[in-house]
């Protein structure tokens, strides 16, 4: 499925970015550090991401594997079933301490969905990278859950 967004959707063209570890699903990396020896969705995420693409949301990660090869995450993706809702077009790997990798993720996307800077979402756990998300130009929110009811609520106004 292509997560380009041309056609009508509650949204029109609009883009969430998920960290993954904490957010999306709990990860466990083995001693060394270096691989993924489990992903678990976390309760809600996949009702959040169907409820995105069925709004014609297009869906990618923002997300710092570390030593762990993105290779991997991505077959950890595919592997726990999250795979299918994010575009690898929109998979952005590396700290998330400067606007710079926010301003590459929204590059990203602007080129894949034609998506306005102003409807683009960063979601994630940790309040210090939200903060600096924010700073970047992003729309943030804490969680899938939340970002569902934040951008599809037909009464609420964004992030």
């Amino acid at each position: 499925m292509s997560a380009t967004v041309d056609r009508p959707g509650a949204l029109g063209a609009a883009v969430v970015f998920f960290d993954i570890g904490d957010t999306l699903a709990s990860v466990r990396i083995d001693r060394a550090g270096t691989a993924i020896e489990d992903m678990v969705v976390l309760p809600g995420v996949v009702d959040a991401l169907e409820r995105f693409r069925d709004a014609g949301v297009a869906q990618g990660t923002l997300s710092n594997p570390g030593p762990v090869p993105t290779a991997a995450v991505d077959a950890a993706l595919d592997e726990c079933g999250l795979a299918p809702f994010l575009d690898p077009r929109l998979r952005v790997w590396g700290r998330k301490d400067s606007a710079a990798i926010f301003h590459r993720a929204m590059d990203a996307a602007g080129t894949v969905t034609r998506a306005a800077r102003s409807r683009m979402v960063f979601v994630g756990e940790d309040a210090t990278e939200r903060s600096v998300a924010r700073s970047a130009g992003l729309r943030v929110s804490p969680s899938p859950g939340l970002a569902v009811r934040a951008l599809l609520a037909p009464d609420r106004r964004g992030c």
